[in-house]
């Protein structure tokens, strides 16, 4: 019985080592989606920000425009 019951005792304290592992690797990636999170929606702010100005939208829509022409040409040579 004493046998069986250290063996037990062993099989929790590595179950323990390894639930304890896997919570600070958990805490770890969770901290890096806080920090992610908090950039993304900072760059965002800054996006919606510069898109009110209407320079800035002016020339964000020209040059989305001139994009899609080179993608239109491209792809119509694609076709051919």
């Amino acid at each position: 019985m004493k046998e069986s019951l250290t063996s037990l005792d062993g099989h929790v304290r590595e179950l323990e080592k390894h639930r304890e592992g896997a919570y600070k690797e958990m805490v770890q990636r969770l901290l890096e989606l806080r920090d992610t999170h908090a950039r993304l929606q900072q760059s965002t702010i800054s996006l919606t920000e510069a898109l009110r100005s209407p320079t800035v939208r002016g020339r964000w829509a020209r040059s989305s425009s001139a994009a899609w022409s080179r993608w239109r040409d491209v792809e119509t040579r694609l076709v051919r």
